[in-house]
C-alpha cells in the first residue's frame, strides 16, 4: 500500500486481492492510502476481493469463478464490479470489505476443519479395526453427509495458513479452528507411525525400527496433479522419517528440478525405488495411480507399501506379493515384519 501512495490520484480505484484478516482493508490499508491526503470513499475507491484460484488452473479460474467484491462503501464496490466485469464470466456479488475478507477465510477454514474430522476419523478407524475408506463411502450415502477423504495432512499456501488469521485475531472464540489445525498438523506423525508398523515384529515395539531403512517416497506436492510444495505434509513426512533414521529418496513427477533443501530428491521413479525397503505413496498423482504391480516389481525388490491416499487397491497389489498398509485401514491392520 505504501508504494501506491505517491501515485494515488482522485478517482482511482484500489483493489486488495489477497487473503487478510477481517478489517485489514478498513483499518490498515485505508489509513496508509489516506496518508496521501486523499480520503477513501470520497476521493478514491477502495475495495477488497478474495483470491480464488487453484494452482495449475489460475487463468481459467480468474475468468470463470464467481467473485465477491467488498468495498469500503457502495460506490467502491460498484467500481470494483465494473473492473472485474471486464474479464470475469462468473457471478459478481457485492458486499462490504470486511465481509469479503471474512468470506475468504471462512472458505479455507471450513475445508481445513472438514479435513481435520476426516483425518481424525482415520485414526479412530485404525484404533477400532475399521476400514475408513469403506466407512466414509457408506456414511456419505446419507443425503446430508459429505465426509472428505483423509490423507497425510493439509498443505498449500491457503488452507493450512488462513485459519491462523482467525485464531490470531480472536483466540478466545476460535477453539474449534485451532483444534482442527492441531489435528491436521499432527497427521504426518501418524503416517510415520504407519511406516514403523511395517517393520515391527508381532508383539514387539522398537522405537529405532526405521533406522537405516530405505524409503522410496512417491509425491511431495501438497495435493494431486500440481507441483506446488508449499506447506506440503508429504515434505513434513519425509523430514520426520529422516529424524527416525530412515534414508529417504523422494520423487515428485511434476517438478523438473530435484533440489530440495534437506531432502534427497530424484527425477525418476527408477531412482526413487532403487534399493528401497519400503514404498510410501504420499500424493495421488495420476502417474502413481496408473502404476501396476508388474511395473513396480521390475524396479524394486521392496514389497512393503504405505499408501496414505488409497490409490493402490489391495485386491490388485497383495496377490502380487505386496503388503499394502493403508491410512485408516484398521480392518486390515497389518505391518508385522515377515
Amino acid at each position: 500500500a505504501e508504494s501506491i501512495v505517491p501515485c494515488l490520484r482522485k478517482g482511482n480505484l484500489v483493489v486488495l486481492e489477497s487473503t487478510s484478516p477481517p478489517r485489514t482493508t478498513v483499518d490498515v490499508v485505508a489509513p496508509i492510502l489516506e496518508s496521501s491526503g486523499l480520503r477513501a470513499g470520497q476521493d478514491f475507491h477502495l475495495a477488497y476481493t478474495p483470491e480464488r484460484v487453484l494452482p495449475g488452473q489460475i487463468l481459467r479460474e480468474l475468468i470463470e469463478n464467481a467473485r465477491v467484491i467488498g468495498g469500503i462503501d457502495r460506490s467502491s464496490a460498484e467500481a470494483g464490479c465494473d473492473l472485474y466485469n471486464l474479464f470475469v464470466r462468473g457471478d459478481i456479488i457485492l458486499t462490504d470489505a470486511t465481509t469479503a475478507e471474512m468470506v475468504k477465510l471462512m472458505e479455507n477454514t471450513s475445508r481445513d476443519v472438514n479435513i481435520a474430522i476426516a483425518n481424525e476419523f482415520s485414526r479412530l478407524a485404525d484404533r477400532f479395526g475399521v476400514d475408513i475408506w469403506e466407512a466414509i463411502e457408506l456414511a456419505n450415502r446419507h443425503p446430508r453427509v459429505n465426509i472428505l477423504r483423509p490423507g497425510p495432512g493439509v498443505g498449500g499456501h491457503c488452507i493450512s495458513v488462513d485459519p491462523w488469521f482467525f485464531v490470531g485475531a480472536a483466540p478466545d472464540i476460535s477453539q474449534l479452528i485451532k483444534t482442527a489445525r492441531i489435528v491436521n498438523d499432527a497427521q504426518p506423525q501418524f503416517v510415520v507411525d504407519l511406516f514403523k508398523r511395517a517393520f515391527h515384529l508381532p508383539d514387539e515395539m522398537d522405537d529405532h525400527v526405521l533406522e537405516g531403512k530405505r524409503v522410496g517416497l512417491l509425491g511431495l506436492s501438497y495435493k494431486s496433479d500440481v507441483d506446488d510444495l508449499r506447506e506440503s505434509p508429504a515434505v513434513e513426512v519425509a523430514h520426520l522419517l529422516q529424524k527416525e533414521g530412515a534414508i529417504v529418496t523422494a520423487y515428485e513427477p511434476l517438478r523438473t528440478t530435484a533440489q530440495l533443501s534437506g531432502l534427497q530428491t530424484v527425477l525418476t521413479l527408477e531412482e526413487a525405488l532403487k534399493g528401497a525397503d519400503i514404498i510410501g505413496i504420499m500424493v495421488a498423482h495420476t502417474p502413481f495411480k496408473e502404476l501396476t504391480p508388474e511395473r513396480v516389481t521390475a524396479l524394486t525388490s521392496a514389497r512393503k507399501v504405505v499408501d496414505t491416499v488409497n490409490i493402490w487397491n489391495r485386491e490388485t497389489w497383495e496377490p502380487a506379493g505386496f503388503q499394502v498398509i493403508r491410512l485408516g485401514d484398521g480392518k486390515n491392520r497389518t505391518g508385522h515384519a515377515s
